[in-house]
């Protein structure tokens, strides 16, 4: 696999350094623990230069919400232009599955709809690797809606999770730490196709209602009492919406 995309996470991003061939640029958002200074400046860089950007953060089970502390401060206009911002499932040996689920759905509901208007949907990948899903999830084969970035290495694919062939993985981990250029990355390999082409997750009416758009009360546009009306009949807000005071 010819890597075609690189994960900054704490060097900073540098466009002299980056080649064509390298289309994507993913960024820590979270480490579990805290917010690399850089991500946002990175992010912005890369963006500014033409790369796609991605995102991933850290599921530490003793916190409740990791997917608020990877949105945070993240600016809104670079927010919808990640491509995918994935659970991170391998540094914390007393995580759960229900967790990493929790985890999983709080990103692509809540903290992946930027504004009712325009919710940015993305397809959900997780980042893990072999050892630690088989020895800290149990292997757990439930996460076959998600597309797999496989952190190996130096290794060839072996099937575990819901993960069972090589076609499974959206993307993977070619190399540790490697200099390239000013920067120091970490390579991967993705395919861009069919990651852009993935269907996306759609929003469940609770994730929506999380969002905290606070509708009721308020005094609408036209195209807003149309939108409303329409989230009513599809059941994604419910009836007593319709008490709305409407600017007509």
């Amino acid at each position: 696999m010819i890597p075609n995309a690189i994960d900054i996470s704490y060097t900073t991003f540098d466009p002299a350094s980056c080649p064509p061939e390298i289309e994507l640029v993913v960024q820590d958002l979270w480490t579990g623990a805290e917010q690399p200074a850089s991500r946002v400046t990175n992010l912005r860089a890369a963006h500014d230069a033409g790369k796609r950007i991605a995102g991933y953060f850290a599921v530490n089970p003793s916190l409740p919400d990791n997917a608020a502390m990877a949105r945070a401060g993240v600016p809104d206009d670079l927010w919808p232009a990640l491509v995918f911002v994935a659970p991170d499932v391998e540094l914390y040996t007393t995580l759960t599955a229900a967790k990493v689920r929790a985890e999983s759905e709080r990103m692509s509901g809540s903290y992946g709809l930027h504004t009712i208007e325009a919710a940015p949907q993305r397809p959900r990948v997780l980042y893990t690797r072999e050892d630690f899903w088989r020895h800290t999830l149990g292997d757990d084969a439930s996460f076959g809606d998600h597309l797999l970035w496989d952190a190996r290495p130096g290794r060839a694919f072996s099937p575990y999770g819901a993960w069972l062939a090589e076609a499974d993985c959206i993307g993977v981990q070619t190399s540790s730490t490697s200099q390239l250029g000013t920067m120091s990355v970490d390579f991967d390999w993705f395919n861009l196709e069919a990651l852009m082409g993935a269907p996306a997750q759609p929003a469940p009416a609770a994730a929506l209602m999380e969002a905290r758009i606070q509708l009721v009360g308020a005094v609408l546009t036209n195209d807003m009492a149309r939108l409303v009306a329409d989230l009513v009949l599809f059941g994604v807000l419910p009836a007593g919406t319709a008490a709305l005071k409407l600017a007509l």
